[in-house]
């Protein structure tokens, strides 16, 4: 078995599989990887979230909108359909490690019923600077709390408001960082509440509300992004250069949420020329298929292999144990990855054709499949 071709077969009711959105999604976990495993450098890996989060704001709306029917009866069957196909996708990899912690680590021991209830981003914000389980899995919570609201308004909302709520929701989240930073919170504890991540995550609807219902602004809005991201970058630039990087905390998600709305678009329209080849690389986009289980995995990797670095005396702050022990978390982070799709993921994956939205026209049932082809990542 080929696992690189093996792994990258859209499933059977895909015919727009978008393959340069896992590529996008490789990007972002690969920011995480240096940012866990890199610690002394620059750390990039909340960048790689936010693209997380505006990827998956896009897909998300991109189904649902695709989904929407004319009567509550149907959407509230759309609502199911969706809910069902969802859990499919994301509970098992989650809970198993959740199993697993429950055996090897007190801290989960002690917090658990947090994770369990995907509430753990609130946990880690009354911590502080306390020691807490897999800090890495407030991401996950984010957007899983994102799914409880978000699909009953893009279901149920009269088509008119969706995209003044989308609105409203990216400058919300804008104002709530300011204020939070003025009452005094942390970084960290900014960027894991949920309100925080609104626009991140509503840059990605904006963008899949104009891809469903305006398709010849998406070219606009692609440029538009991109110049309100540099403009954006500016602003952050100059506050942060007056009072301080802690200062520009509240600005720091919307540069990088509209940078990844242009590089989202621009991928799934399909990046041409040498960056489209780049792009479409087997490798790039097999790692963007498994980057859920990557993103999972990784943050447990140096603890596990700790006694073997030590037995080896590959601990150190040297550039050659650094990058040393950067390519052995790498290559067992992809196996136990690339194990989890192969055994426990994508078996339980195929279910979800069980429950196809059987009301769908045939058309917007291979739209909505390609679209769920590319939500393989929720960190």
């Amino acid at each position: 078995m080929n696992i690189l071709s093996d792994g990258l077969k859209p499933p059977a009711s895909s015919l727009s599989y978008l393959p340069q959105l896992d590529t996008v999604r490789a990007l972002a976990v690969l920011l995480v990887l240096w940012t866990h495993w890199l610690p002394t450098w620059h750390t990039p890996g909340s960048r790689g979230v936010w693209i997380f989060f505006v990827l998956s704001g896009f897909l998300i709306t991109r189904i649902l909108l695709k989904s929407r029917r004319e009567t509550k009866t149907e959407n509230r069957h759309a609502l199911y359909t969706f809910y069902v196909r969802r859990f499919l996708r994301i509970f098992p990899l989650y809970y198993f490690v959740l199993f697993l912690a429950l055996f090897g680590s007190a801290l989960f021991r002690a917090d658990w019923p947090w994770y369990v209830t995907y509430l753990q981003n609130f946990k880690i914000i009354m911590a502080g600077k306390a020691p807490v389980f897999g800090t890495h899995l407030w991401s996950l919570a984010v957007e899983e709390q994102f799914y409880v609201f978000w699909p009953l308004i893009a279901l149920f909302a009269p088509r008119v408001v969706l995209l003044p709520i989308i609105s409203t929701a990216i400058a919300a989240a804008v104002g709530i960082r300011f204020v939070l930073y003025h009452l005094g919170w942390s970084e960290f504890q900014i960027f894991i509440f949920t309100p925080s991540n609104l626009d991140t995550l509503g840059l990605g609807a904006m963008l899949a509300y104009f891809a469903t219902y305006r398709k010849q602004q998406v070219v606009t809005l692609r440029r538009g992004a991109l110049m309100a991201a540099f403009v954006a970058l500016g602003v952050e630039t100059l506050v942060r250069a007056a009072w301080g990087r802690a200062s520009s905390t509240w600005l720091l998600p919307l540069p990088m949420g509209l940078f990844s709305v242009w590089m989202v678009s621009a991928a799934a329209d399909g990046v041409r020329g040498l960056a489209g080849r780049v792009m479409s690389l087997p490798p790039l986009i097999y790692l963007g298929r498994i980057s859920y289980g990557i993103y999972v995995y990784h943050f447990f990797v140096p603890d596990v292999l700790e006694p073997f670095l030590t037995r080896f005396h590959l601990l150190g702050d040297g550039l050659a144990l650094v990058a040393i022990r950067f390519a052995i978390y790498f290559a067992a982070t992809i196996i136990v990855a690339s194990l989890s799709w192969f055994l426990m993921e994508k078996p339980i994956n195929s279910l979800k054709d069980k429950f196809a939205d059987t009301s769908a026209p045939l058309k917007a049932k291979r739209s909505i499949g390609a679209a769920e082809v590319g939500i393989e990542a929720e960190g």
